[in-house]
């Protein structure tokens, strides 16, 4: 994978100093690096069922059945992307290995460990509410799950407030990097993202005194 590391500041302040200071890396990819990060990130199987939050404009739905046979759940809160996706991949819908739905943004509406993988590249959410979203995302996301979630940023300090509040989350954080590039729309430039990888962990049961005699 081609990666560049640039710790360069943009548009100055404190935060860039705390952010190398942490050794967070700043990466420049291509886009297709950047996808084959997220795939390789989600460590992908067969049967899992994905969640993917936000899809936007262009689904990375081809490269995840590309990387192993699974479920797809897409959810949008504009109506209109979700009627052109479910156009578009038609071929999915009819062997029942992809959905396409509206949700509220916020609430999703399936029960709690029901999913293996959650993606969600720059959801249009309020930053003030990604703890929120970080944790009904965990809630049905099953023990073991991974999610690799990423958020637009235009400065190092809103960096350091999202970082914070992805920590402040029930989720490890098992990656975390600032990339310079738009995944959302790889025709934009100089945009910069922050991405995470995170966890659920699985807990493990102590057996009670009695079950050991």
């Amino acid at each position: 994978m081609k990666a560049e590391i640039a710790m360069e500041n943009w548009e100055g302040g404190p935060g860039g100093a705390l952010i190398n200071a942490s050794n967070i890396e700043t990466i420049e990819l291509e886009y297709r690096d950047a996808v084959k990060l997220v795939v390789e990130s989600l460590r992908l199987y067969p049967k899992l069922r994905l969640l993917d939050l936000y899809f936007g404009k262009n689904p990375l739905l081809p490269f995840f059945f590309k990387a192993s046979p699974l479920s797809y759940f897409g959810f949008e809160t504009a109506n209109k992307l979700v009627e052109k996706s479910k156009a578009d991949y038609q071929y999915y819908i009819r062997q029942r290995k992809a959905v396409f739905d509206d949700f509220d943004g916020l609430h999703i509406p399936y029960v709690m460990n029901f999913f293996h993988r959650v993606i969600s590249i720059s959801p249009r959410i309020d930053p003030y509410l990604i703890e929120a979203y970080l944790q009904e995302a965990y809630r049905v996301m099953a023990p073991g799950g991974v999610m690799v979630f990423t958020f637009k940023i235009k400065n190092y300090e809103q960096a350091l407030q999202l970082i914070q509040r992805a920590r402040l989350s029930p989720f490890r954080i098992d990656d975390l990097k600032i990339l310079n590039m738009n995944l959302e729309d790889p025709l934009l430039v100089n945009h910069k993202s922050v991405f995470f990888v995170l966890t659920k962990a699985v807990v493990k049961k102590i057996p009670d005194e009695g079950s050991q005699q």
